[in-house]
């Protein structure tokens, strides 16, 4: 599963890449920056590219509201981006966040 990062609103998603182990967690983000050769912006979605023109990771506003809702300026961005299946797993998996940190 790709990885995931929040701070303060704003989401990392980092795709797998398969070699590089996942601890400690910050070599997701060196590998991030050893392998993105271009950085395209469009709507407040930063998306990092490899230098064969996939993505390494994709930097953006949380697409879920207080409530739990997907936010739907961020999804129309992101629809440009990546596939619906891909999107319906980082959503499925950041509400899911969002209920978690709503019960505490």
């Amino acid at each position: 599963m790709p990885d995931v990062y929040n701070d303060n609103g704003t989401i990392l998603y980092i795709l797998e890449d398969g070699d590089v182990p996942a601890f400690p967690y910050w070599k997701a983000f060196m590998r991030v920056a050893d392998s993105t050769e271009r950085i395209e912006c469009a709507d407040k979605v930063f998306v990092f590219r490899d230098g064969s023109d996939g993505i390494v990771a994709i930097q953006m506003p949380d697409p879920v509201n207080d409530e739990g809702h997907p936010k739907e300026a961020v999804m129309a961005t992101l629809r440009t981006i990546v596939d619906e299946d891909e999107m319906s797993l980082l959503i499925d998996h950041l509400i899911a966040v969002h209920e978690q940190l709503a019960d505490r």
